[in-house]
């Protein structure tokens, strides 16, 4: 941060509102589809006061390396993000945040997702990154989220403390359109449109609260396939559903419903920004965005790509270019398209010799690189008694021939919630077996062995999806738990801390080194660890729970009641957490306070003995016996 005498010497400036909203595809906002019944009236206000771009593209469909992109002006295979979960932004690298800071602005982030954890690098240049997140409460694929109205409080409370009298740079990232959806109705698009207007909401308090002078940029990472193309989320093609996405700005300077027909692209957006404020940037920045219309884009090629093929199911990566109104998208195979004659992308064009500058030019991005290769993983499955017969050595699959393996995936999860391992493991081994380079597969397959106690088949499996995926810090986690399910207590401890190493917020890591000190009848050690995860900020209310119940193990009650109080707060409908409040208060004497925290645990779990017992105990010894008779045991 400048020294506040250093920055009495920079001009003024003028604020920027940078608002990201994670997969939210362009026709789910009413600007970009006025007669597809969605209504989001924020998003449309703040377009009819503003810009339109029309035609906007990302460069990626997942969440950190469009982001990474966005703030920083490069496209993926410079940046070097190139999927979630993994990398470093390099310290050199600039991006947006760092250029506002050295203007003097007060720069502050709110993320609602741990996919852009500050362990990424996103966080250089930011005053204030505000990545705090209740650990226990993660999405579909195991990350910690906040919804909207969260991240929206926490925003509104930081910009009240804003300094008047000095500009800022403040970025807000919305996560939930992404999936899981969690509306109550039944048809998909229902569902996903119920969170894209929780998000426009939101937008909405936060112009509100904004300063009039300042530039407010909304823009979405990537969208969101929605069935098309057999595609049920993103990530795994590059049609128009996940690349074209809205993009708005709206201040001082700016034409009223203005609406750009020219192509843009993400990755234009962060030198277009510091233009607008006057803030000078170095780095290698894409060219501005033409801000009215009939001005034409000085970048007239448009890259983009999808690694997440490649590292998550060992398929082919997917690269593409845009130009002069064709986009060709090169895997196995070549496709072309005119996608804003043919949006849905379901008219192929024969590429001509033309075309073929598009094969030339990604000839020039460096191609991405897997860290592992898949054959060591085939050969060593055989070795335990599978069927030989891999085909993972050859040439990758294309991400299309994935999705009947895709459906036989699902169905093998559904097998496994509904309790039918065995059946689960049949679809799910020739899966692996075909495609053992493939990290949902395999876990999955390591999962179903663990249930039936196979204890070398999952454990070995779980090892090669460390292999396959050193740095996701939960390849790590899945074969510590293995290790622990199967009381293998000294590898897990080790596999536990590999995951920590990675990822220092792993709740349940945590957890599991704290049970196992438990199981070893180390109470300080659990209590180290316990505390230890506090101090790495882990926000978790059973981190919380546990501290209490050990510290009412030891009988000591005060040191209790705040770890309960607080697991309360994180979680007020945990019913455990107010059964072990009460429990503490009543040792304490405090039974008026007990009875209420006991109270509040039989509302949330009805007719557990113990507990009732406990309330009638409770009743007697206020002097109520008349009371404790309806929680008396009959």
């Amino acid at each position: 941060m400048l020294p506040f005498i250093f920055c009495l010497f920079l001009a003024p400036g003028k604020s920027v509102l940078l608002i990201t909203v994670d997969t939210a595809r362009a026709d789910a906002f009413s600007p970009y589809n006025p007669s597809g019944g969605w209504a989001t009236p924020f998003v449309q206000e703040m377009a009819d006061q503003g810009v339109v771009f029309e035609r906007a593209l990302t460069v990626a469909p997942l969440t950190l390396p469009a982001h990474t992109s966005i703030l920083t002006g490069l496209y993926p295979f410079q940046h070097q993000l190139r999927v979630n979960g993994r990398g470093q932004l390099d310290d050199k690298t600039p991006n947006l945040a760092v250029q506002f800071q050295k203007a003097g602005y007060q720069t502050a982030a709110f993320v609602s997702s741990r996919v852009l954890d500050a362990r990424f690098g996103l966080n250089r240049g930011f005053d204030y990154f505000d990545d705090v997140m209740l650990e226990d409460q993660v999405g579909e694929y195991g990350y910690p989220e906040r919804t909207a109205s969260v991240t929206l409080q926490r925003a509104l409370a930081y910009m009240k403390s804003l300094k008047p009298d000095r500009p800022y740079f403040i970025w807000v990232h919305f996560y939930d359109p992404h999936a899981p959806y969690l509306s109550d109705r039944q048809d998909l698009r229902g569902r996903y449109q119920d969170e894209i207007g929780s998000v426009d909401y939101a937008v909405g308090k936060l112009m509100e609260a904004s300063r009039t002078d300042q530039l407010t940029v909304l823009v979405a990472d990537h969208g969101e396939s929605l069935g098309e193309h057999g595609e049920e989320a993103h990530g795994l093609f590059v049609y128009q559903s996940v690349l074209h996405v809205p993009l708005i700005m709206m201040g001082p300077g700016l034409a009223k419903g203005t609406r750009i027909q020219e192509t843009v692209s993400v990755v234009q957006i962060a030198k277009t920004i510091l233009d607008w404020a006057k803030v000078k940037g170095s780095g290698l920045f894409q060219p501005a965005m033409p801000l009215r219309t009939k001005e034409k884009n000085a970048l007239e090629v448009f890259y983009f790509e999808s690694i997440m093929p490649l590292e998550a199911y060992g398929w082919s990566p997917l690269y593409g270019v845009y130009s002069d109104g064709y986009k060709w998208i090169q895997g196995t195979q070549a496709e072309l398209y005119q996608p804003w004659l043919d949006s849905s992308e379901t008219k192929p064009l024969n590429p001509s010799p033309h075309h073929k500058k598009f094969a030339e030019f990604l000839k020039e991005v460096p191609e991405y690189q897997r860290q592992t290769s898949a054959p060591e993983t085939a050969e060593s499955l055989s070795s335990l008694g599978y069927a030989q017969g891999s085909k993972a050595v050859g040439p990758l699959m294309d991400p299309r021939q994935g999705l009947k393996r895709l459906e036989q995936f699902r169905k093998a999860k559904a097998l496994m919630n509904s309790g039918d391992f065995q059946a689960a493991k049949g679809i799910l081994e020739p899966l692996v077996l075909e495609n053992p380079g493939n990290l949902p597969f395999l876990q999955q397959l390591a999962l179903v062995n663990q249930e039936l106690g196979r204890a070398e088949q999952a454990i070995f499996q779980f090892e090669q999806a460390v292999k396959l995926s050193p740095e996701l810090h939960f390849t790590h986690l899945n074969l510590a738990k293995a290790f622990h399910h199967f009381q293998h207590y000294e590898q897990a401890e080790k596999a536990y801390w590999d995951t920590l190493n990675r990822y220092p917020r792993a709740e349940e890591a945590w957890l599991g080194l704290a049970e196992i000190a438990h199981l070893q009848n180390d109470l300080k050690k659990e209590d180290q660890i316990l505390r230890s995860a506090l101090s790495q900020g882990v926000v978790s209310g059973r981190i919380q729970m546990a501290l209490g119940s050990l510290a009412l193990n030891l009988n000591k009650p005060e040191q209790a009641i705040p770890f309960i109080a607080e697991a309360v707060r994180l979680n007020p409908e945990h019913w455990l957490s107010w059964y072990l409040l009460g429990l503490a208060q009543r040792q304490i004497g405090q039974n008026q306070e007990a009875l209420e925290s006991l109270l509040r645990a039989n509302q949330l779990q009805p007719d557990y003995g113990p507990l009732m017992q406990v309330i009638a105990k409770t009743y007697q010894d206020l002097g109520l016996p008349e009371m404790a008779a309806p929680y008396q045991k009959n």
